[in-house]
């Protein structure tokens, strides 16, 4: 086995960051617990802010939490050969039995033509005058075929048993293979499905985790609200943590220091047509205040239908000063899990504007901190009333409150997955 190690980029994170804190040693004399994280996906280093990854954050931030009082070991099937790395507070095994790229293009295929399938059947109500038919949607059976074999978790068993795992943290819900590893672990299993809402796609296309789990985290984004009663039943929600610097509010960018602007996250390329690319475009020569656009390419200001284009984003603490001083943040995509980018803004108390329906509707309608949009006039639109100046700071602060309050604590955060454990640590 090959062991490397990496030194883990420094992040800001309010109080301590979580990932970094030593583990309690306990009373003199107890060892410390192993927990072994089990994810198809563990960017070392941690994800990269401005790849709209919203999995690796979520589950870092987890296994965080509990890196406090375990020996946190992750055991993933990426790479192309066995290999150890250090990462921060934890341990990454890499098992080296990553998918070709032909077959993963395949796998996430067909996963994406399933789950499209039974969320428009999902959608479209039946007749109370017609009976309800026995089987509906794609032949599940027949679409797990198609995704094949995929020995992911070769040689994981054996890994854990040498690594003397007294508790499993299983992360993801479309596994195959796995239900091998658990069988054979000696202690309890936690579960991180990471659902979204309104995911159908279950048991009959991958391994039901279910069972197994002795508890289930969720982190408030509303997917487990369509899990089945035994399922539901073990569910904790922890929520989330989501750290924002506040020394960002003492100065604003420079490109647009003295002006009134609108935020906008772009995620299509500077140079691209259609879709969110038109909606900026519309934007800009409807808004008389200047539009600060964010694409993974290049950061680009309009102002009354001229453009700047400057280099793109590559710090973190820059997104946030742009959040901070701006009226308001379009963000134009809905959010898969979390909203990151949303709750951030939030706890600037910088208003949001977001698409109807999805994650990022869900936190704004609860925080009652902007408004959401379903096409072109009504981001116009919604972008007018929410950076109005006898509008937006209300809205702001709102935004703020609640997110503070849900999302601002680091101790709060720890408190909650340790106690989802159900058993003692440390």
């Amino acid at each position: 086995m090959i062991i490397i190690w990496v030194a883990r980029p420094t992040v800001w994170m309010p109080e301590r960051d979580i990932e970094d804190r030593r583990v309690s040693a306990g009373v003199e004399g107890e060892t410390t617990p192993k927990l072994v994280v089990l994810t198809e996906r563990w960017p070392i280093g941690g994800a990269d802010w401005s790849a709209w990854d919203e999995e690796a954050p979520v589950v870092r931030r987890v296994a965080g939490a509990l890196a406090l009082s375990t020996e946190v070991h992750v055991v993933t099937p990426e790479g192309s050969q066995p290999l150890e790395v250090a990462d921060g507070a934890f341990t990454v095994h890499r098992l080296g039995n990553a998918l070709p790229m032909v077959d993963g293009l395949r796998r996430d295929l067909v996963i994406e033509l399933v789950t499209s399938s039974q969320l428009a059947l999902s959608s479209q109500p039946v007749p109370s005058s017609q009976p309800v038919p026995s089987s509906s949607g794609p032949d599940l059976g027949l679409a797990s075929d198609w995704l094949g074999t995929w020995p992911a978790w070769r040689g994981a068993g054996e890994l854990v048993a040498e690594l003397g795992a007294e508790i499993v943290l299983v992360v993801g819900h479309r596994h195959r293979g796995i239900g091998g590893v658990l069988d054979a672990a000696a202690g309890p299993i936690l579960w991180l499905p990471l659902w979204e809402a309104g995911d159908r796609v279950g048991p009959a296309m991958f391994d039901d985790v279910g069972p197994y789990a002795a508890g289930i985290l969720a982190i408030g984004n509303g997917g487990a609200s369509d899990a089945s009663a035994g399922v539901a039943a073990k569910v904790r929600d922890v929520g989330l943590v989501v750290p924002v610097n506040p020394s960002v509010q003492r100065e604003p960018h420079p490109a647009v220091k003295g002006e009134n602007y609108v935020l906008v996250l772009c995620p299509a390329r500077s140079d691209a047509s259609g879709g969110s690319a038109d909606l900026v475009r519309i934007a800009a020569s409807r808004i008389q205040d200047a539009i600060v656009v964010v694409h993974p390419d290049a950061l680009v200001i309009w102002r009354r239908g001229a453009t700047q284009v400057l280099e793109p984003l590559t710090r973190q603490l820059d997104l946030w000063r742009l959040m901070a001083w701006a009226r308001c943040t379009v963000h134009l995509r809905p959010g898969r899990l979390v909203a990151i980018h949303v709750i951030e803004s939030l706890r600037y108390g910088t208003p949001a504007v977001v698409p109807a329906r999805g994650v990022a509707h869900d936190i704004v309608r609860s925080a009652n901190a902007g408004a959401w949009f379903r096409d072109a006039a009504e981001l116009v639109a919604c972008i007018g009333a929410v950076s109005d100046p006898a509008v937006g700071p209300i809205l702001g602060a709102q935004g703020r409150a609640f997110c503070d309050d849900r999302y601002g604590s680091t101790e709060a955060f720890i408190g909650r997955v340790r106690d989802a454990l159900g058993v003692r640590l440390g």
